[in-house]
């Protein structure tokens, strides 16, 4: 439980200083682009990467701390959500976003932080220190809500004020079919990885079950 809590801890440290970093960042170049300090804090809470390492960092700041509701985060289905969502974080921006915008200085060690460094990190918290071997398919569906409220509140956020965070669900630019269609291709991609990591789960709980069969008892 203390490797559990001190690693909690560090990933947590990682994720809070670069979340601050990237809001100070949105809120110092506010006017320039031509929005209002609110807009801006809006604008950055409607990131999918900054939700969840923002939930991320919640969950690790429960568990670190060990406080009341650290049982809840602390849940292996709760930690795999998470999981599953910051790795489609990293493999969406490594695969469709990396190329369209070239931070440098503090931005880009925070840009990195959030897309690379946390999802490793948290994806070798959970293969660690996550209790396995309790995990179910079903488990996955209740998953897949945060993720469409956030596609609702990209459209209605959008079709509000025109912002669009990414390319790929800018209605503006590409229409309410492809939008759609992306929304449903992310859903599959949603569902693909929970099974995969559902699988994962099952295999090391059963390897945990083995060894600890093996250890002999006095």
């Amino acid at each position: 439980m203390l490797v559990r809590r001190l690693t909690a801890t560090l990933i947590a440290a990682l994720c809070v200083t670069a979340l601050a970093i990237q809001l100070y960042i949105a809120v110092e170049y506010a006017h320039p682009s031509g929005h209002s300090v609110g807009g801006a804090i809006l604008n950055y809470f409607s990131y999918f990467t900054i939700l969840t390492n923002l939930a991320i960092a919640t969950a690790l700041v429960a568990t670190a701390a060990n406080a009341s509701d650290a049982r809840i985060w602390n849940r292996p289905s709760a930690n795999t959500a998470l999981a599953v969502y910051i790795i489609v974080v990293a493999t969406v921006y490594a695969a469709l976003l990396r190329h369209l915008y070239a931070p440098s200085g503090i931005e880009f060690l925070a840009e990195r932080t959030l897309h690379f460094v946390v999802p490793a990190l948290f994806a070798g918290y959970w293969i660690l220190l996550v209790p396995k071997g309790t995990l179910r398919l079903k488990d996955q569906l209740p998953w897949l809500l945060p993720p469409a409220a956030f596609f609702v509140w990209t459209l209605v956020h959008g079709a509000l004020t025109g912002f669009y965070p990414y390319p790929f669900l800018n209605v503006a630019e590409r229409g309410y079919p492809s939008v759609l269609w992306s929304g449903l291709l992310f859903s599959a991609l949603f569902l693909a990885l929970g099974t995969v990591l559902i699988i994962v789960d099952w295999l090391l709980g059963s390897l945990q079950s083995r060894w600890q069969g093996e250890i002999p008892t006095a």
